[in-house]
């Protein structure tokens, strides 16, 4: 089984909306788990496994002088350590990245972004295991969200549950036979891997700051050749 996990960057007062996130085999999540924790105890000595992989957070706690030994050189070489493993994993098909991105002014009144947005990862991930499938690697797919508030997974479920029995505006789901599960990142190191990408494809849409997502663009799905953490 492949294990998603997606994560939101922007917001109302952005011009774009990104989930994003990244898929794995069970049997490589312990992999990238303990990946993250070396990494935190490295950058904070003693803390590391209580320290979150939060790009925002520790972003903050960089430029503002909050950690006398982690200023930006650290912050920096920290993101390079993540974008080197996501790259060197990716390339070697064991892990697949997914975006989808969303230019809040170009969609129609009362649209909800993050609903379009999903939709649109949800049916990449499908044809992502169909296109496994059909090359005799058959698997099936759970997806895990950051659960941002109650009354969006409450929204998010039932928004599955009408893609699943009614399909999406691109095709019926195939590999994905369960709602998605929520959880908050803090618990999960898969899901602050998945914040990591979804704030490295925000900062490069939202500012054209690409220093971490250029070193792993690579790693997305690709659909007929090209990028598709595209905008809509």
């Amino acid at each position: 089984m492949y294990l998603l996990y997606i994560d939101e960057s922007g917001g109302a007062e952005h011009e774009n909306f990104v989930l994003a996130g990244l898929a794995a085999f069970e049997g490589e999540l312990r992999k990238h788990a303990e990946f993250v924790d070396g990494l935190m105890e490295k950058y904070f000595p003693g803390s590391g496994l209580e320290e979150k992989l939060h790009t925002t957070s520790l972003r903050s706690i960089a430029w503002k002088e909050q950690d006398p030994n982690f200023g930006k050189p650290e912050f920096y070489a920290l993101c390079r350590e993540v974008s080197e493993h996501l790259y060197s994993v990716g390339n070697e098909h064991r892990l697949i990245l997914f975006g989808n991105v969303i230019h809040i002014p170009s969609i129609s009144p009362g649209d909800d972004p993050y609903i379009l947005a999903f939709e649109g990862i949800v049916k990449r991930v499908d044809t992502y295991l169909v296109k496994r499938h059909k090359a005799g690697d058959t698997h099936k797919g759970l997806i895990i969200v950051e659960s941002s508030s109650e009354r969006r997974s409450n929204q998010m479920r039932e928004v599955f549950t009408e893609f699943r029995t009614e399909g999406t505006k691109w095709g019926k789901l195939h590999n994905l036979p369960e709602i998605p599960l929520f959880a908050r990142k803090r618990d999960s190191r898969l899901l602050q891997l998945a914040d990591f990408v979804s704030h490295a494809t925000f900062r490069r849409y939202e500012f054209s700051h690409g220093r971490e997502f250029d070193r792993i663009v690579t790693c997305f799905d690709k659909d007929q050749g090209s990028f598709t953490a595209s905008a809509t």
